[in-house]
Parts: structure tokens; sequence; C-alpha cells
């Protein structure tokens, strides 16, 4: 059975792109260069990721160490 493309993948790399940028460089103008919304919609965005790597050290991805996630495997 082939395997069914849903982008998963990619939008958690990028997310977490997104979270190291904004906890790298702070993003201070980002209100002031979109808006009130957009700004507030990155900072929920950014605490779900530090939510989602709390859960799992390596999310998305196979490994044995704790904490472990759904598509881990215990050895």
């Amino acid at each position: 059975m082939a395997k069914s493309r849903t982008g998963t993948s990619t939008i958690i790399k990028l997310v977490r792109k997104i979270c190291k940028l904004y906890g790298t460089w702070g993003a201070y103008d980002l209100e002031a260069r979109t808006s009130t919304g957009y700004k507030a919609a990155v900072v929920a965005l950014v605490a779900a990721c530090a939510l989602f790597e709390a859960a799992d050290d390596y999310p998305g991805e196979i490994d044995y160490t704790a904490p472990l996630g759904p598509e881990d495997t215990t050895p």
C-alpha cells in the first residue's frame, strides 16, 4: 500500500523553525509589521510548540528516550 501524503511532517518541521526564530530573535516588531491578531497567533503557535516538545523530546521522530510520544517504541 502506498504511503499517503498529508503534509504533516513538513508542517511540524516549519512550525519548529518558526518557534526557533521567535525564540532567537524575539520578533519585537511583529505586531507593527502585521497585526495584533497575527502576533497573537504566532505567540499561541510558539506556546503550542513548547508543549509539543515537552511531551516528546524528539517529536515526530522514532526514538527510545523518555518522554516517549505515540510514534516511539520501547526497547
